[in-house]
């Protein structure tokens, strides 16, 4: 697991930002950077992938709305 500070969420957001579609320059760059392995980086360019998805929100809203009206 990676912990994650300020800065490097901050670096995260604009090299994603930046070219959204291409996760191999992202995560050349993040290794570039970092020093990180192959690994970590792209767990980390993941990660944030991941946490943009709106799809994933739209998820986590019906399956908390199921999980109120089902209690």
């Amino acid at each position: 697991m990676i912990t994650v500070n300020a800065n490097l969420a901050y670096l995260l957001r604009v090299i994603v930002d930046s070219s959204p579609d291409q996760k191999i320059e992202q995560i050349k760059s993040i290794r570039w950077i970092t020093g990180l392995g192959l690994k970590e980086a792209k767990d980390l360019i993941e990660a944030e992938h991941a946490r943009r998805d709106p799809a994933r929100d739209l998820f986590e809203e019906k399956l908390s709305s199921i999980i109120s009206r089902a209690l």
